[in-house]
């Protein structure tokens, strides 16, 4: 197990240390960003499997055994998401359609009953569906990700131009374009303690770099604009 620390000062490098002196600890004196440090993990794993996980996730028992077999069943799968719940066990709509233009404006205003409901967000979301049977979609979030290690090879690391956030669907739209399916497999359950920071914080660094690793998605993909990636 590879662990980064992003420059933190709650004394969690001590715990560790203390704690769990098996792990490949890397630590950083400051906030690299997400994609920075995800790929200091990833090029530290030797695995044929590389799991992403976010410090703020709780690892339900079997979770990462069953995610393992279903992608030793099928190879075509170049990453994989599993069902994510929050910690009364609801659902999280975490794996979901490509973006175009309206869906970051829909997804800050969603705190308006209106926008939450609109059919923009929904379809986003796949909510018109149950969400109990392993499918091929088109993005899984980043707070857990099983990726194949021949994928990996192929696509590379996450674009660490990306601080924060738009890394995970950057990286989707890498592997489908590379011949891979992005899988949502609810067989396997994570506890996800969604932090969610720059809605609770507007005016931040972090909204600023969300804003800015946005930006240099749509400037990669500009039919983005318009959904179309493939």
């Amino acid at each position: 197990m590879v662990v980064v620390d992003n420059g933190s000062h709650d004394g969690s490098v001590a715990f560790l240390t203390r704690h769990y002196p098996e792990i490949r600890l890397i630590v950083n004196r400051k906030n690299r960003g997400v994609a920075p440090a995800r790929n200091q993990a990833l090029q530290a794993c030797s695995g044929r499997y590389l799991l992403i996980l976010d410090v703020d996730t709780e690892v339900s028992p079997g979770a990462i055994d069953r995610m393992v077999a279903f992608m030793d069943a099928h190879s075509q799968i170049g990453l994989l998401g599993p069902r994510l719940v929050d910690a009364s066990g609801n659902l999280q709509h975490t794996c979901r359609t490509f973006h175009h233009l309206l869906i970051p404006l829909f997804r800050r205003l969603a705190f308006l009953p209106p926008v939450r409901r609109s059919r923009v967000l929904k379809k986003f979301q796949m909510e018109d569906w149950d969400h109990l049977t392993p499918r091929v979609v088109d993005q899984v979030i980043g707070a857990c990700q099983m990726v194949r290690r021949e994928a990996f090879q192929q696509v590379g690391l996450l674009d660490s131009r990306m601080f924060y956030g738009w890394e995970d669907t950057d990286y989707c739209v890498r592997m489908r374009r590379a011949g891979y399916q992005v899988v949502y497999y609810p067989d396997a359950t994570i506890v996800h303690h969604e932090q969610r920071v720059t809605r609770r914080r507007l005016l931040t660094r972090l909204t600023f770099e969300h804003l800015k690793a946005m930006g240099l998605f749509f400037w990669k993909y500009p039919a983005g604009l318009w959904g179309r990636y493939l």
